[in-house]
């Protein structure tokens, strides 16, 4: 079989990826702590170590690119922006593969949060009011005006060395611990919080086609308030939001995988972000019939596009050990998109049935090592 490389196995991204390829390629794995997640799956052939793409982005090439060499790979699959955008560099790569991954241009255009977000506003997408801010006085007066609490967030997708990219902020000495941890140095964009639950588009966009899309509805997160899925359901593709969010990826140049994540408040989707790039319930995408991995590399390397895929409506997708973080935030005190909060509520989350079809993203029958390591590092960071 052919060889592919797949990046950043620490994530679950690229767990789903690495057990979605291996079907068709051998898969060698590559994260800057080995082992990691999808490196000890049984889809991996191989994993290695190489430099974290975020601090030493020529560095990180070089290796990926060495180990595609090596390997024979034809292509090269990223999973997080900081992998993306250190593939998309200028300088020589040595090995041929094709890098699974929009023009660098496009990727720029696609990841600036501010960007995103006035093109969606001009192909008629419902775009929260916000600001985007340049230091922390600006960001104060923007939410002043906006009203507590705010949401803020880098305007870049790889910005800084930060544990979370998007922050809620209810008052002005939380927004300076937050500026202070998680945006500066840099820009950042403050927005308005909208209420309700978060659902996300997902396409494959290439040549001005589009040949696979997905969507699912957030039905809990971590953490509680709003954040990465933890339990997600497959939904149907709304036809006019999806022809919205392509003139979105058409205005950028894009070719490849994106997501656009909303927030939904009864009828209304407002549209939070777009992301070039794949995300942590890719799962639940492959599981309910659409599988984005195969399909883009297959795309980069020119072979022809198929029907477009169908997919299963209803499907659910649990993260188990996320679960479990959001159930432990709840009884500590946070709430829910609901306002739900404290001991009960996380009970209930933990007890209650999850009405079915469910299926667990970790554990896999037949590859139970993934989830062992992702317990073995639950534990480790010390959550009790």
């Amino acid at each position: 079989m052919k060889s592919i490389v797949v990046t950043d196995g620490e994530l679950r991204s690229s767990l789903a990826a690495t057990r979605s390829l291996a079907g068709s390629f051998d898969v060698h794995v590559v994260s800057t702590s080995v082992p990691s997640l999808a490196g000890v799956s049984r889809g991996a052939r191989s994993e290695t170590a190489a430099p974290d793409p975020m601090r030493t982005p020529g560095a990180f090439r070089e290796a990926v690119d060495a180990l595609a060499g090596a390997r024979g790979a034809v292509a090269v699959l990223p999973a997080s922006d900081a992998a993306c955008r250190a593939l998309l560099l200028d300088g020589p790569w040595r090995s041929g593969a094709r890098i699974v991954a929009p023009a660098r241009d496009a990727y720029e255009r696609s990841s600036h949060k501010g960007e995103a977000l006035r093109l969606g506003r001009e192909a008629g997408l419902d775009v929260p009011d916000g600001d985007e801010v340049s230091d922390l006085d600006s960001a104060r007066s923007s939410a002043e005006r906006l009203g507590w609490p705010v949401i803020v967030k880098p305007v870049e997708s790889v910005a800084a060395l930060r544990k979370r990219s998007v922050v809620r902020v209810a008052d002005p000495g939380a927004l300076e611990c937050a500026w202070r941890e998680h945006v500066a140095p840099g820009a950042a964009l403050v927005q308005r919080e909208v209420p309700g639950h978060g659902e996300g588009l997902f396409v494959l966009r290439i040549g001005g086609e589009t040949r696979a899309a997905f969507a699912h509805r957030r039905l809990r997160e971590k953490p509680p308030s709003g954040g990465v899925s933890v339990l997600c359901e497959s939904i149907a593709t709304d036809p006019d939001l999806l022809a919205r969010v392509e003139r979105v990826l058409d205005a950028c140049g894009f070719d490849g995988i994106a997501m656009a994540e909303f927030r939904r408040d009864g009828e209304r989707r407002w549209l939070m972000e777009l992301n070039a790039r794949l995300w942590g319930s890719l799962q639940l995408a492959i599981d309910a019939g659409v599988d984005f991995p195969t399909l883009a590399v297959r795309a980069a390397l020119d072979e022809p596009a198929g029907v477009r895929p169908e997919y299963r409506v209803g499907l659910r997708s649990r993260w188990l050990l996320g679960d479990l973080d959001h159930s432990i935030a709840l009884a500590r005190g946070a709430r829910d998109a609901a306002g739900r909060s404290g001991a009960w509520a996380a009970l209930g989350v933990l007890l209650r049935p999850t009405p079915r079809p469910c299926r667990l993203d970790n554990p896999r029958a037949g590859d139970v090592r993934p989830f062992f390591h992702e317990l073995r590092l639950w534990f480790r960071a010390l959550h009790f």
